[in-house]
C-alpha cells in the first residue's frame, strides 16, 4: 500500500533550495536523493527548478542536530547504508517528489480514455470542482511514500502541505 497525493498550482515550479528553505521555517530539515534514495553527486543543481525532476525526499525535525549530522555525513561520504540505518531507526522519513508541467486537457483526454463511456458521457473519477480548479493549474507536484514506516506518511503530509501553501496550489483530494 501507499500515500499519495498531489498537489496542483498555477505557478511555475519551485527550485529544491526554494524547498529546503521553506521546510526550514517551519521546522523541517529536508534532503533531496537521487530517485533511487542514493546520496546526489557533486553536479546536483536544487537551485534550479524542480520541473521534469524526480527526487526521493528525506526530512526530520530540523532541531534534532544529531541526526542532521549523521545524515550531512553520509550524504558527503555517499553513505546510503547510513540513511537507511536512520530511517529504519524511525530517526527520518522518505517520500518521492515528482514535479512537471500540468496539461489540463491531456488529464481529461486520459480521465475520457481511461474510464467507462456512458450514454450520458464518461464517469468523472474526479469531482467537477476539483476538475474546474485543475484546468487552471500549470505546475503539479506529486508525492509517494509506503504506509510504513509512520514517519514517512507523515513527512508526505508535511511537504505536500508546505507545497500547497506556498504556491497557493491546491490538491487532488
Amino acid at each position: 500500500m501507499s500515500i499519495e497525493r498531489s498537489v496542483y498550482t498555477r505557478q511555475p515550479a519551485m527550485r529544491g533550495s526554494q524547498l529546503t528553505e521553506l521546510a526550514i521555517r517551519q521546522g523541517l530539515a529536508l534532503r533531496f536523493l537521487d530517485p533511487a534514495g542514493a546520496p546526489l553527486g557533486p553536479d546536483a543543481r536544487l537551485d534550479e527548478t524542480l520541473c521534469g525532476r524526480s527526487y526521493v525526499l528525506i526530512g526530520w525535525p530540523a532541531a534534532d542536530a544529531e541526526t542532521t549530522e549523521a545524515v550531512d555525513k553520509a550524504l558527503r561520504e555517499g553513505g546510503k547504508p547510513e540513511i537507511d540505518r536512520l530511517g529504519t531507526a524511525g530517526k527520518l522519513g522518505w517520500c518521492s517528489i515528482d514535479c512537471g508541467g500540468f496539461d489540463a486537457a491531456e488529464y481529461e483526454e486520459l480521465l475520457r480514455e481511461g474510464f467507462g463511456h456512458d450514454a450520458g458521457g464518461y464517469e468523472e473519477p474526479v469531482p467537477a470542482e476539483v476538475l474546474d480548479r485543475m484546468r487552471t493549474a500549470r505546475t503539479v507536484y506529486s508525492f509517494r511514500c509506503g504506509t510504513r514506516p509512520r514517519q514517512c506518511g507523515d513527512l508526505l503530509g508535511d511537504v505536500a502541505d508546505l507545497v500547497r501553501d506556498a504556491t497557493d496550489g491546491f490538491g487532488d483530494e
